[in-house]
């Protein structure tokens, strides 16, 4: 059997195999889990997690394949995940926020632009805007964001971004302040 990384998780920051990044220091996080079935009959479970920081160092970890335990892959993808949503997550989202409220300037996530006044679907032909009051909500399933807005006076999906793409796991939480923050403004 194959050994996990060495994953060390800190009150200010995190190391895998020798690489560290403070959480301060980091500017993108990217992470999915998607179930790989044969006949019905789960074969594997693909996990992967990316960290970059601003200067471009990054943290990759891939808890794939059958080498590792599944035990072991789950307790190292939750310590993961769980650190990520507890003391990386919430600085990107404030600091996106921040962007957007106090400097004017847009936030590009995936095929996302969010501004002030709303969030634009960048499409393979055409884009489509958006006002923060028909944003209806952003949730996680099967391994993407999907956002949905209520712009035409009825629910109609946006579009899906996967979460392994830059920050798209920041989507439900930050899209919803942004709504909150903006939409009253008109």
């Amino acid at each position: 059997m194959a050994d996990l990384p060495a994953i060390d998780i800190t009150a200010t920051g995190i190391d895998v195999d020798g690489e560290s990044l403070a959480f301060d220091e980091i500017v993108a996080v990217g992470y999915i889990k998607k179930v790989m079935r044969a006949s019905g009959v789960i074969t594997d479970v693909l996990r992967r997690f990316e960290l970059r920081a601003e200067d471009g160092r990054r943290i990759a970890v891939k808890l794939d394949g059958a080498k590792v335990l599944r035990d072991e892959k789950n307790e190292a993808w939750s310590r993961l995940v769980a650190a990520s949503q507890e003391a990386i997550e919430p600085r990107l989202r404030n600091r996106a926020l921040e962007r957007i409220q106090r400097y004017g300037e847009p936030v590009s996530i995936g095929r996302l632009e969010l501004d002030r006044p709303g969030f634009t679907w960048r499409g393979a032909l055409r884009s489509k805007r958006y006002a923060w009051s028909d944003f209806e909500r952003a949730f996680y399933a099967n391994c993407r964001i999907h956002v949905v807005s209520t712009a035409s006076g009825k629910q109609q999906n946006v579009g899906e971004i996967d979460t392994d793409t830059a920050n798209a796991v920041l989507l439900p939480k930050l899209m919803a302040a942004c709504a909150e923050t903006f939409a009253s403004r008109g």
